[in-house]
């Protein structure tokens, strides 16, 4: 009688997860970001550093030279120097040229 009171709420909390991800998994909005593309990257924040508010928020333009495992991708400034440091898809914004 325990065993499937506890199968029964397990069966509940597993249709209650996938609903949730279901729901979730609808407002996701793919990144379709290529090799070559021209991006933003987000200004870090240095931890002394006084930022008012009129800080700005994204650093120059940017060419994606290599996107590798795990979002992860190499920078090139619009200037073709290497970027060194390589960044998170996360920091990205892709760039609209007017």
């Amino acid at each position: 009688m325990l065993d499937e009171k506890r199968l029964w709420a397990l069966h509940i909390v597993h249709l209650y997860q996938t609903q949730i991800s279901r729901e979730f998994n609808k407002k996701v909005k793919a990144r379709d970001l290529q090799k070559g593309d021209i991006e933003l990257k987000e200004t870090q924040a240095v931890i002394q550093a006084v930022r008012g508010k009129l800080w700005q928020n994204w650093q120059g333009l940017h060419i994606i030279k290599v996107i590798l495992q795990r979002g992860v991708v190499k920078l090139i400034d619009i200037d073709r120097d290497e970027y060194v440091q390589c960044a998170n898809l996360n920091q990205l914004k892709k760039y609209y040229a007017e």
